[in-house]
């Protein structure tokens, strides 16, 4: 069946139209929490699709800052402070169960 959205795979997993969907990891479940629906990831991921940053080699030199200031924010825990707060998982855990 095909689906219009994540909202509308969610929908039709309530409505017992589906039996499985496959969502964003960090989006479906703050679908799931919005919407109040009864359903649950399984778990490992099925699948993890690593997304980096791209720099035209004219910026350079922010490509070299932008990647010590997220080295340093993983360092200091602030990115699993964030995740934690917003997905209920800190950023270390979702690397380990991806296999980033």
């Amino acid at each position: 069946m095909e689906a219009q959205s994540e909202e509308h795979l969610v929908a039709l997993l309530e409505g017992g139209r589906v039996d499985v969907a496959i969502l964003d990891y960090f989006y479906g479940p703050i679908l799931v929490k919005q919407k109040n629906a009864d359903i649950r990831p399984l778990e490992p991921p099925m699948d993890s699709t690593p997304l980096y940053l791209d720099f035209n080699q004219n910026f350079e030199a922010l490509a070299s800052k932008v990647d010590q200031t997220l080295q340093e924010l993983m360092i200091e825990g602030f990115l699993d402070d964030v995740y934690t707060r917003h997905l209920g998982e800190t950023y270390s855990t979702i690397q380990q169960k991806s296999n980033l």
